[in-house]
């Protein structure tokens, strides 16, 4: 186990000790294959960390609180990504009003938010324009 746990780092082992005993610990590593014992060991070593922190959950907790802020940041893209298309639409209209050329979207398509004021900004150059 001294491979594993270096007299450098005594933290580690007394977290792994405190968590699952070393009795545990040992028998874990006999069942892992030699070259995966590292990861074997940093996983336990997570693992315990947060089980200290969270006992109940540990770090099932955590994979549990990262997939809901996933899932919650996947709504707000989606609500996002419509507004960017809702905005491009608008943005659309609003070029082909004031280039002059006609551009209806399809009935099932038509913004019914485009609002005059809307438009102010678009001529707001052509009023400051001096000849």
């Amino acid at each position: 186990m001294a491979r594993h746990f270096p007299s450098t780092d005594p933290h580690k082992f007394e977290i792994v000790h405190r968590v699952f005993g070393t009795s545990h610990v040992l028998k874990m590593l006999q069942d892992v294959e030699e070259n995966e014992r590292a990861a074997a060991v940093n996983s336990m070593v997570y693992e315990a960390n947060a089980r200290l922190a969270d006992p109940v959950h540990g770090s099932a907790g955590t994979v549990y609180q990262l997939q809901r802020q996933i899932a919650e940041l996947e709504t707000e893209l989606a609500i996002t990504q419509k507004e960017v298309v809702r905005m491009s639409r608008k943005r659309d209209d609003l070029t082909s009003i004031v280039t002059g050329r006609s551009h209806v979207l399809p009935p099932t398509e038509q913004s019914d938010d485009l609002m005059l004021e809307d438009i102010g900004p678009l001529w707001e150059p052509l009023w400051n324009w001096k000849v």
